[in-house]
């Protein structure tokens, strides 16, 4: 569980956090934070001079809570339905314990395109590398063909269905998905490669 911030600077991205999330990148201004905070008018100014430094500290508090949280142990999983539960189980624990966290990472992800350099620091973030890690060795446990690309087309998968469960009502259901996609996949088997797709053209030629 990532720490409650202490020092200025991190309650100050924290709360930018909160902001972005609930009212857009927009609302992230150096006078809602202070209010926000109850600080005296000015107090945020003196740690982020530029509205640019106040998004930078809003994106590295988000970099450093998404590093702290704990990664599943892959290689346990085996089997397709395992394979499945353990993906529904970690975006379903995102959802109800992290969501603002999620919340401002993919509003950012969007709002952030011209902005490189802050981008990078939660695309190219060590938690983003051990992510794809994780998935890539977990979809490698049950055969798939090509865990590199099949990773990152189920990694944008979840990010598309945690927006859809921040604007849906009821929320979108996630396990259906996941299981369509994983049962989807094309399969190594033995003697070659094969699977849902692969394996049909084979047989049919």
């Amino acid at each position: 569980m990532p720490r409650r911030p202490s020092g200025r600077r991190e309650r100050i991205g924290q709360t930018g956090l909160t902001i972005i999330a609930s009212s857009g990148l927009h609302a992230l201004t150096h006078r809602n934070v202070d209010a926000a905070l109850a600080f005296p008018p000015g107090t945020t100014s003196y740690y982020a001079r530029s509205r640019r430094e106040l998004v930078a500290l809003a994106v590295e508090r988000l970099a450093a809570r998404l590093d702290a949280l704990p990664l599943g142990e892959a290689s346990s999983v085996s089997t397709e339905p395992e394979a499945v539960a353990a993906l529904t189980s970690a975006v379903e624990l995102l959802l109800a314990e992290h969501g603002t966290d999620q919340l401002a990472r993919l509003v950012l992800l969007i709002d952030l395109r011209g902005d490189p350099e802050l981008l990078d620091l939660l695309a190219e973030s060590p938690i983003q590398a051990a992510v794809v890690a994780a998935v890539e060795t977990l979809l490698s446990q049950i055969g798939a063909a090509d865990p590199t690309t099949a990773a990152a087309g189920l990694l944008a998968l979840i990010d598309g269905l945690m927006l859809a469960s921040f604007v849906s009502d009821p929320p979108a259901p996630v396990r259906p998905a996941i299981a369509a996609y994983v049962a989807g996949l094309p399969r190594v088997e033995a003697g070659g490669v094969g699977g849902p797709d692969v394996a049909g053209e084979v047989h049919g030629a």
